[in-house]
């Protein structure tokens, strides 16, 4: 199989046992392809089948060939880039043209093919919504409300109790309630 002929999808990751890995022989052709199989989401794995050499290898390249390792960085920027713009279309919605195509028959029995486009919405995805707003502000949208209550009284310098448990559910929603301002003051946002 050429180099440049296989599938990222098929690009198998796997080494062998007991096989060292070798050092291929590094070529400036590679700055190219490098750039196009990263631009297509290729991970570094897949980067080393593509060229038919060892992880190790493309680990070498990217500290030892500058210009190698430039290029996959620019391959994999523009890939995350078109990510994150459909990743933002889906949680916003868009418009959309959709043609909608038809043959009817006139009373000779012709066909005669018959186009309709229309305009149309695609409705915000929640779960497009959710997934970039706790990766993007987790502070605040996080599952997990993180609250820690870290005091004990000492008796007698033998024995401790975690007051934790001894809160009233008012205290508990008190302190949230602290929390939450205190997050919001962080952050430059209005807790109301």
């Amino acid at each position: 199989m050429q180099r440049g002929s296989k599938n990222i999808s098929n690009l198998s990751t796997k080494k062998e046992k007991g096989k060292p890995g070798r050092i291929g022989h590094y070529k400036d052709d590679f700055l190219r392809q490098v750039y196009l199989l990263a631009k297509l989401g290729a991970r570094d794995q897949d980067i080393a089948a593509f060229f038919n050499v060892d992880g190790g290898t493309v680990d070498y390249w990217k500290k030892n060939k500058p210009d190698f390792v430039k290029e996959m960085k620019r391959g994999k920027w523009e890939f995350d880039f078109l990510v994150v713009e459909q990743l933002g279309r889906r949680a916003l919605g868009y418009d959309y043209e959709e043609t909608e195509t038809s043959v009817v028959h006139d009373k000779f029995g012709n066909p005669h093919t018959n186009k309709k486009t229309m305009n149309k919405k695609m409705a915000p995805d929640v779960t497009a919504i959710i997934f970039w707003l706790k990766n993007r502000q987790r502070e605040l949208w996080s599952d997990v409300n993180k609250h820690e209550i870290t005091a004990t009284l000492n008796l007698n310098e033998t024995q401790t109790i975690n007051i934790e448990n001894q809160l009233t559910q008012q205290e508990r929603e008190l302190i949230r309630s602290i929390s939450i301002k205190k997050l919001s003051a962080i952050h430059g946002v209005s807790s109301n």
